[in-house]
């Protein structure tokens, strides 16, 4: 039974220290949960990413007031001038808002995960769920069991 065990501490570390560089659901990973580490792991890239642009735009308003070189159509106006800095700060601080719940519910997601885990695995001496991360049928009788 205790090879079958994970650490708490390892887990919250798993969560925490790649999700400070953008790298979420590494917790998951630990916890053989990785459908669920594949989803926070796309939606901090796609965040990223997003950001990423969006910053680049936000430097080209900056230093290029009448517009950027590579930003076509879009490089008079609102986009670059005074206000559309506004506009890329105002949705910079957004990203961040969203980013900033998706690492918190990876870190709350990956230490209830930990919970399930330890207590199936103290009491029946096996895995909860096959390394997909798909619940057993054991231990879905017995989540069930303590729902209703």
């Amino acid at each position: 039974m205790d090879r079958l065990k994970k650490s708490s501490a390892a887990t919250t570390i798993a969560a925490v220290l790649p999700s400070l560089i953008g790298v979420l659901g590494m917790g998951h990973f630990y916890l053989n949960r990785p459908l669920d580490g594949i989803g926070f792991l796309a939606g901090g890239i796609i965040i990223s990413v997003v950001g990423i642009f969006q910053g680049f735009n936000l430097l080209a308003g900056l230093f290029n007031p009448l517009g950027s070189p590579f930003a076509g159509s879009f490089s008079q106006g609102f986009w670059f001038g005074p206000e559309g800095n506004v506009f890329w700060v105002s949705w910079a601080s957004v990203l961040g808002i969203i980013y900033l719940g998706i690492f918190i519910g990876n870190i709350v997601s990956a230490r209830f995960w930990y919970r399930k885990y330890d207590t199936f695995v103290e009491e029946h001496a096996k895995l909860p769920w096959n390394h997909w991360g798909i619940l057993t049928k054991e231990a879905k009788e017995e989540l069930l069991k303590k729902i209703f």
